[in-house]
């Protein structure tokens, strides 16, 4: 988030890809990195769903096919600035017990259902 809190202030209305922000996707043989990888800024204005996302190769304790995944928005209460909206698979399964801080990213402290 620092790197595209960094892209943003920069560019002052546009979010960036994982490649012009400078974020390396990382290799795992447990996870697949997908999101905005590449490709041309978009406007602060429109967001961006999907921003990052990491998906289980496998079942990791009770978290079947465990999905973690950030959206961006305008955060229209400070301005030009934009909000983290992170969500998972599986609320029950996947929220806490394997990444206890995952769902304080944009400072909520809860994630919402993927698809939901």
């Amino acid at each position: 988030m620092k790197l595209q809190d960094a892209y943003v202030a920069e560019k002052g209305t546009v979010v960036g890809s994982m490649k012009a922000i400078g974020y390396s996707i990382p290799t795992s043989t447990v996870f697949t990195y997908a999101g905005f990888t590449s490709g041309d800024d978009v406007a602060i204005s429109s967001g961006k769903t999907e921003a990052w996302k990491a998906t289980a190769g496998a079942t990791l304790n009770d978290c079947v096919s465990g999905v973690w995944q950030l959206d961006i928005a305008q955060n229209t209460s400070t301005g030009g600035s934009i909000t983290y909206t992170p969500k998972v698979s599986s609320i029950s399964n996947c929220q806490k017990p394997l990444t206890p801080n995952f769902c304080n990213i944009g400072g909520s402290g809860t994630c919402t259902a993927i698809g939901g």
